[in-house]
């Protein structure tokens, strides 16, 4: 393993933390993996409270999270105006406890709570200074999250998945990691000849998914006698809602036709995944620096719809996939669950959520970076139809004046009382001097 942190005092500080939280973590990890059920969230919980963390569950109402949370702020520098930097790592709790083994959760919990303990590792001695979250949840909850504002002081936003035989490498160029936007739409006719009206929307959205270019897509979920529920699917939010509203014209055009009214209503949107290939880039290269295991980068066609996708249009996200094995086994199965408890496996996990903490270190440290990355998410975002302003980091908190008790202080340099006034009817001439050599004191 390389050695280049060990002239950097918080490096060092994260790699040490992390070896010695080792044990312990595949100690957890394997406990999820045999099945710990909902204790598994209380072990989690206990793990970051050992080391520090400030633990909360339930976040902001969304039933079934794990908030922990490590903080170091430099006072002084907050006075001035200055806002820290804020890393998040987020994770997924499955929904079946089968899901720790056969979907490799477990390694993917394993790794990103190996970079918050070792992240935080550098803000305890005051290396670094900041703020490190980690989340977990269950299905979809980054979405709701997202939606509540609790996304929006990540800095950036790292999470990881355990893929398949030959998916397992960083998105570092285009058309990697991408997935596609998705929204529930469910339309449903009263009155007149309502159930004609149902009956003839599905072949006319058939035409409309035929004329949608790939990948776009809108099929049907499942109908009753009076409604239908459809999936659309986009590379954008924008193409999204342009297909709703195609969908919407057709659904008024057959209500109308048979007089009949019409309700269309919209589920919560999934947003397309937009990979920061600046912090993805950042983990590739601390990946070869260690020598991490991972496949070549193949270029693929964008994946199923993911909450990761909802938090990518706040802040800088990547969500690496992490290697396993060779083996051609389906994530899911029993036998990939088989693979999910091997001791390679856990190293490698432990080795990749190193390499994420040390992203999350320039991410601290470094405001260029930050920005940089920050920056290509608002032009991705341009590129989508979307707007936002720029991430800010000085000048944001108020300047606040220096505390009371720095009142009895030496004054620095003259204030108003130390000048003479001069109103012309006084000689401008300067003070005689004393025998020292100094002005006499009280001479106006």
């Amino acid at each position: 393993m390389s050695t280049f942190f060990v002239r950097d005092a918080a490096r060092m500080a994260v790699h040490t933390a992390i070896e010695d939280a080792s044990s312990d973590i595949v100690a957890l990890s394997r406990a999820l993996h045999d099945g710990a059920g909902p204790q598994g969230v209380a072990l989690i919980a206990a793990l970051f409270q050992a080391t520090g963390f400030a633990v909360d569950f339930d976040t902001d109402g969304i039933e079934g999270t794990i908030r922990a949370v490590y903080e170091q702020r430099d006072t002084k520098a907050e006075r001035r105006g200055l806002r820290h930097a804020h890393v998040a790592y987020l994770a997924d709790l499955p929904d079946e406890s089968t899901g720790w083994a056969n979907d490799g959760a477990n390694l993917a919990i394993a790794a990103t709570i190996t970079a918050a303990i070792g992240l935080a590792a550098s803000l305890k001695d005051k290396h670094e200074f900041g703020f490190v979250t980690f989340m977990a949840g269950p299905h979809n909850w980054k979405a709701m999250a997202a939606a509540r504002g609790l996304v929006e002081p990540f800095d950036a936003a790292l999470g990881v998945h355990t893929a398949a035989a030959g998916q397992g490498f960083a998105y570092t160029i285009d058309n990697t990691g991408d997935r596609l936007g998705s929204l529930a739409a469910s339309v449903s006719f009263e009155g007149g000849a309502a159930a004609l009206a149902c009956e003839a929307l599905l072949p006319s959205v058939q035409v409309l998914d035929a004329t949608l270019a790939s990948p776009r897509v809108i099929r049907v979920v499942d109908t009753t006698p009076l409604s239908a529920r459809f999936e659309i699917l986009g590379r954008s939010r924008s193409e999204l809602i342009e297909t709703a509203v195609e969908l919407k014209d057709r659904a008024d055009s057959v209500a109308a036709e048979h007089d009949a009214t019409v309700d269309l209503d919209l589920g919560s949107a999934i947003d397309d995944m937009i990979v920061n290939r600046i912090i993805i880039r950042r983990v590739k290269t601390y990946g070869d620096t260690y020598k991490l295991p991972m496949d070549p980068i193949v270029r693929t066609p964008p994946g199923p719809a993911s909450d990761w996708g909802n938090v990518s249009y706040i802040t800088p996200s990547a969500d690496v996939a992490m290697r396993i094995t060779d083996d051609p086994v389906t994530p899911g199965t029993s036998d990939f669950g088989m693979l999910t408890a091997s001791d390679e496996a856990h190293a490698q996990a432990i080795l990749l959520g190193e390499c994420i903490a040390m992203t999350g270190i320039d991410v601290l440290r470094d405001s260029t970076y930050r920005a940089i990355a920050d920056d290509q998410l608002v032009k991705a975002l341009a590129a989508r139809g979307s707007s936002r302003a720029h991430r800010r980091w000085l000048g944001v908190n108020p300047v606040i004046r220096e505390p009371k008790e720095n009142a009895d202080k030496p004054r620095r340099g003259p204030t108003v009382s130390d000048f003479r006034v001069i109103d012309g009817t006084e000689s401008s001439s300067p003070p005689a001097e004393d025998e020292d050599g100094e002005e006499p004191p009280g001479r106006a």
